[in-house]
């Protein structure tokens, strides 16, 4: 609610300050088209006028400044502390924008795959598609490979398992280090992707009104403390 708050002041600034500056414009641009005796007052109460509404703009746009420098403050405090939330249909391109840059990338969950392909959820799998890019590139060293280790914890549908296949034959042919198991002792309606030992996402999956289970809520931390026990208990499962 808070940062909603934000948003609409920001908002809010940037309406005021767009309607005062058109206003100014418009009766600039009509006095310079007349001449002083045209004008039918007296031109110091122009000159008054003009004079309040620059510094009302002045300090619109130092207000606005404010509004996003705190929010700015706060999102990186969050950042630090803990979590910060990603709103759902940006979801996908946060963890896109984040496996395209990593080394190392531990997953528990579903890739979405009730949803892959459908007509509603349109990003659905361009997360599928960032990673199979990724595999795509040849290592040139040892220092260049990509690993990546998923544990997913239903029965993979033919998306999934086509998306795997791929995975598989892309990491071989390339060098790099793919492994995705089954387990279906591991009940997961929470998802999470830790990204080398810098970034996780922590991923709520429900079920919606179709029956289809997808991403509900996700939560960002670069908190490393936090991070770091995600690692140990991912890395100790796996072994």
């Amino acid at each position: 609610m808070k940062d909603k708050n934000r948003t609409s002041k920001v908002f809010a600034g940037i309406i005021v300050s767009s309607l005062l500056s058109a206003l100014i414009g418009y009766v600039l641009s009509d006095i310079l088209k007349a001449t002083i005796n045209q004008i039918p007052v007296n031109p110091i109460y122009l000159i008054l006028v003009f004079s309040l509404l620059s510094v009302l703009l002045i300090a619109i746009i130092l207000f606005r400044m404010e509004t996003v420098d705190e929010y700015r403050y706060d999102v990186t405090k969050l950042l630090g502390d803990g979590f910060v939330r990603i709103y759902k249909d940006s979801i996908s391109d946060f963890a896109i924008s984040l496996v395209s840059r990593s080394k190392y990338v531990r997953v528990v969950g579903t890739a979405r795959q009730e949803v892959v392909g459908s007509k509603t959820v349109k990003n659905a799998s361009g997360y599928l598609s960032a990673l199979e890019k990724k595999l795509a590139k040849k290592s040139a060293n040892s220092l260049d490979v990509f690993t990546y280790l998923r544990v997913v914890p239903v029965a993979p549908n033919k998306n999934m398992v086509r998306h795997i296949d791929i995975c598989n034959d892309l990491a071989l042919k390339n060098g790099h280090k793919f492994e995705a198991i089954v387990n279906l002792n591991f009940p997961f309606y929470i998802s999470y992707q830790v990204f080398d030992d810098t970034d996780i996402l922590i991923i709520l999956d429900n079920k919606g009104c179709d029956k289809k289970r997808d991403n509900a809520l996700c939560l960002w931390s670069r908190n490393k403390e936090i991070i770091d026990i995600f690692i140990r208990r991912f890395d100790d499962a796996w072994d």
